[in-house]
């Protein structure tokens, strides 16, 4: 609650362009850091696939105009 006052301070003394840099120079308001959500690329997922194939049904020709 302190550093949410204190923000708020910095807005109204120093202007929106300093405060949103004051602000992006702090960390999270809620205290979580950013390296606290990790992704992972190599996922895998379990399980069998199958597939379904339609029958080939051949396109009728085109009318030809004259």
């Amino acid at each position: 609650m302190r550093k949410i006052l204190f923000l708020v301070a910095i807005f109204a003394i120093s202007g929106p362009a300093m405060a949103a840099t004051k602000l992006a120079s702090t960390d999270y308001v809620d205290g979580l850091t950013g390296e606290m959500v990790k992704t992972t690329t190599d996922q895998e997922v379990g399980g069998q696939k199958s597939f379904t194939t339609s029958p080939v049904v051949p396109t009728p020709p085109l009318p030809q105009s004259l």
